[in-house]
């Protein structure tokens, strides 16, 4: 529980709370000590999972839904004042919860690591994935994120055809940046989330190139 906390806050302030939790008193350095501990049991679980005959997955899936993104936490006591965990979802498809306008992610996997190269992510990605999901059998893998570089490397490894897709967050944002000043994104948002981009491509080509032709 200690370790979980402190995952998203800093050692002091998991150290008061747990205190207060606990009705036991609880220092900074001990809740490092227990990051520390639980940290390299699960090294040792990932090695021992390594080096074990791989098992395949036996999740069917036509097409399979995959997610990856950054999160920047603080650090203590390290040379780097921060370092970015990288986290990932896989899922096949989304299901309605109740008669509500929510939808909740159907077989979903999730993963998140610290410290690792882009090849070795892109190696982990694949391993849990061939794990989970029978991979032998998906026709496509649709990635989403945010366009960065190492985002959209991620799921190279998974040895499936890859569709590439900006999520809805970063393309309004884009929008915003680009056009906000002379366009209704709102508007704009509308049509394309409800019929595609052919929708506002000639909308925007007519902002970037005014109707006197001019550059």
């Amino acid at each position: 529980m200690i370790a979980s906390l402190a995952s998203e806050s800093s050692y002091r302030q998991t150290a008061n709370l747990s205190s207060y939790i606990l009705n036991d008193q609880i220092s900074a350095s001990t809740v490092g000590r227990m990051c520390r501990r639980v940290g390299e049991k699960v090294i040792a679980m990932e090695s021992y999972e390594q080096f074990q005959e791989p098992v395949k997955g036996t999740c069917p899936a036509d097409v399979l839904y995959c997610e990856s993104d950054g999160l920047y936490i603080h650090l203590q006591r390290e040379k780097e004042a921060k370092a970015e965990v990288k986290i990932a979802m896989f899922y096949t498809g989304k299901e309605r919860i109740g008669r509500q306008k929510r939808f909740r992610c159907s077989d979903k996997i999730t993963s998140c690591q610290l410290g690792l190269s882009g090849l070795d992510w892109q190696s982990h990605l694949r391993e849990i994935a061939w794990r989970h999901y029978d991979l032998e059998h998906v026709r496509l893998a649709v990635a989403g994120g945010d366009g960065a570089e190492w985002v959209r490397s991620s799921f190279d490894y998974l040895g499936l055809s890859l569709l590439h897709k900006l999520d809805k967050y970063h393309v309004v944002k884009s929008l915003k940046e680009g056009f906000g000043s002379l366009l209704d994104i709102s508007e704009l948002k509308k049509k394309l989330f409800k019929d595609g981009f052919s929708a506002i491509e000639k909308t925007l080509l007519e902002a970037i190139v005014p109707d006197d032709g001019a550059f």
